[in-house]
Parts: C-alpha cells; sequence; structure tokens
C-alpha cells in the first residue's frame, strides 16, 4: 500500500500446512521383524510488516517486523518382531514441538556520490 509518493507499507503473510506418513519397513523381509510408521503434522505461518522508504535524495530503506510460529507432532510407532518368539512388541512414542519467534530489522542505504554507496542495517531476532 503506497502511503505517499516515497513511503509504503507492506503486509506479507505465509502459510503451510501438511500431513505425512511415511511406512518403513527396516529389514525387507516377509515376517515381521522391524516396521515403522510415523505420521506427522506440521503447520505453519508467518507474518512480515515492511515499511519501505525510497525519496528523491540519496538516502532509502527498509524497516519492519516479523513473526514466526509453527508446531509439528509425530506419533511414532515400532513394531518390532524378533525380541521375543511369536510376539509383536508395539512400541509407540511421540514427539511434538512448538516454535515461535519475532525480529525487528531494519536496512537503509545512502548514495555518497554516483559510484559509491553506503548500507547500513540490522536485524533482532
Amino acid at each position: 500500500m503506497r502511503v505517499s509518493d516515497s513511503i509504503e507499507l507492506s503486509y506479507i503473510f505465509g502459510s503451510w500446512k501438511t500431513e505425512e506418513t511415511v511406512l518403513t519397513d527396516w529389514d525387507a523381509v516377509r515376517p515381521l521383524l522391524f516396521h515403522t510408521t510415523r505420521p506427522a503434522d506440521y503447520e505453519q505461518q508467518t507474518r512480515e510488516l515492511r515499511l519501505t522508504f525510497d525519496g528523491d535524495g540519496p538516502l532509502r530503506g527498509t524497516a519492519g517486523v516479523y513473526v514466526w510460529d509453527s508446531e509439528y507432532e509425530i506419533g511414532l510407532r515400532s513394531f518390532i518382531g524378533f525380541v521375543v518368539p511369536n510376539l509383536v512388541l508395539d512400541l509407540p512414542q511421540t514427539s511434538a514441538q512448538n516454535s515461535k519467534s519475532w525480529a525487528t530489522f531494519v536496512e537503509a542505504d545512502f548514495d555518497i556520490n554516483d559510484s559509491l554507496t553506503l548500507t547500513l542495517g540490522g536485524r533482532y531476532t
């Protein structure tokens, strides 16, 4: 969105979600010796608010904030048939993680002359 001739405000949103199941036959033999099933759910969202300045003078720059939010869960199950004769052990395991992060950033360019530009910037996360 153009705020003025030299200032632009931008909002960027991203979202991603996946559900998958990985089946692994570790031993590749007919009787069940060692198999694993691993269903996983993953979701992530990002947001960025950015202010860009580009005037008629030698100074231009960008400043903004960024937010990251993600979570996943894996419900792993291993089936082991080689430990106890005629018995398949069912070993469930669960792994989960939530992750949140934010950052602020700024970058400025100053044209010293036609062939030399000074750039300064930083990011705090």
